[in-house]
């Protein structure tokens, strides 16, 4: 491939790579206690990316959660994880802001306040799940609206599970409860050219 003109004297251009292939999608409903992805990892993709849209918690005060697994059995410790948030308050102003440190799974921000609010959305790389001689890594961001809209929370989070293992699954969980009725999370591999 390459570049270069074509017989009819065309430009053409290699593939450039990096396209999302979806590989699964779940909607939330019936307020679930966990939302697992289980042998989304495979050879197929070297890294992964998963986005979640208006998702909401049916308790108070929870954190959305990760886990990474392998064959259905989710690791429980091993995990190197913090994130850091920043808090808006409707007038432009600071509110402040939470950081955190896990050593049992991913954290995706902060607490939020009150229930049912459909307003947490995210996005995480997850880079390298299956090959076996290295950690699995993420990065992403979340972003979420708390109480009545009166303030935002943005925060970054980002971590390793250090088992050298070839991970296969990945779960999302409240901290506390059940999640609400809403939101949806999609997992895609990156193809690479």
């Amino acid at each position: 491939s390459g570049s270069g003109a074509t017989g009819v004297g065309q430009l053409s251009f290699a593939d450039a790579g990096g396209t999302f292939v979806k590989i699964s999608r779940t909607d939330i409903s019936g307020s679930p206690s966990t939302v697992a992805f289980n042998g989304v990892f495979s050879s197929t993709y070297r890294n992964y990316f998963v986005i979640g849209s208006g998702i909401n918690f049916a308790s108070n005060n929870a954190q959305l959660r990760s886990r990474l697994g392998v064959g259905t059995a989710y690791e429980t410790s091993g995990y190197l994880s913090t994130m850091v948030n920043g808090n808006y308050a409707y007038n432009g102003s600071s509110a402040g802001g939470t950081n955190g440190q896990s050593t049992g799974n991913f954290i995706f921000g902060e607490n939020i306040v009150v229930a049912n609010q459909n307003d947490l959305n995210f996005f995480a790389y997850i880079f390298i799940p299956n090959i076996a001689s290295q950690n699995t890594s993420m990065i992403g961001r979340v972003i979420a609206m708390q109480e009545d809209g009166g303030y935002m929370i943005a925060g970054s989070v980002q971590g390793q599970l250090v088992n050298n293992a070839q991970i296969t699954d990945i779960n999302f969980f409240p901290s506390t409860g059940n999640f609400g009725n809403t939101g949806e999370i999609t997992v895609y591999g990156i193809k690479e050219s």
